[in-house]
């Protein structure tokens, strides 16, 4: 009898952050409550923060629940997909800069159609580019 080979799945923990909005001079990691998930997911790219996605509007490419992993900063913004504070709420879209305004774009355009920021922001608005998104994973459920 052959003894059976048994393989191992190395699940990796990563520190999210509930969610990103929160106004000025917040910090995301300290303030904002935090959960550790796992991914199965290999290499993952260095990040600042990790979220939680909510909702459909960046179907098929994030899905309700996965995981977005954000390098803090941004350059050159032009269809990249970033992480954005606006008005006291976070939202995760494809950015365009269109010189007077940025546009913000939903993977899922067939339900949400895009909508704009004019530049420069109102003084009394919260606008913040946190960073783009470098990778993503759906969490591992462990029992």
């Amino acid at each position: 009898m052959k003894e059976s080979e048994q393989s191992y799945t190395v699940l990796t923990p990563v520190k999210v952050v509930e969610s990103l909005a929160a106004g000025r001079g917040y910090s995301y990691m300290e303030q904002n409550e935090t959960y550790e998930v796992y991914t199965d997911k290999e290499n993952l790219k260095g990040h600042d923060i990790a979220s939680f996605v909510t909702g459909d509007s960046m179907i098929p490419d994030y899905k309700d629940g996965d995981v977005v992993l954000i390098k803090k900063g941004y350059n050159n913004i032009q269809g990249g997909v970033y992480a954005i504070d606006y008005n006291g709420k976070s939202y995760l879209k494809k950015v365009y800069n269109e010189g007077n305004r940025f546009k913000l774009v939903s993977i899922n355009s067939e339900k949400y159609e895009p909508f704009y920021i004019d530049i420069p922001v109102d003084e009394d608005i919260y606008f913040n580019i946190i960073g783009s998104v470098v990778d993503s994973f759906t969490p591992v459920q462990v029992y």
